[in-house]
């Protein structure tokens, strides 16, 4: 954050990524929305609950990252 305003959209665009990359703690749907607007690919990280991890899926993240992705797997 820059004078209370999020920085990762310029510093994505600056440094021409591809992909952005969050905690799922802080992963909303509104968020992922934007992300994938912009055009971005979308992956969040630390997902062990498979539950969440589906719902992560459903509101358009395209990646999963987790300690226990045998167990996410498995209830894909």
């Amino acid at each position: 954050y820059e004078d209370g305003l999020p920085t990762w959209k310029r510093d994505a665009r600056d440094l021409a990524c591809s992909t952005v990359h969050c905690s799922e703690h802080n992963m909303t749907a509104g968020w992922a929305a934007e992300i994938r607007e912009l055009g971005y690919g979308l992956v969040v990280y630390t997902v062990n609950q498979p539950a969440r991890a589906r719902d992560l899926l459903n509101i358009g993240v395209q990646c999963i990252i987790s300690d226990v992705p045998d167990r996410i797997l498995a209830e894909a």
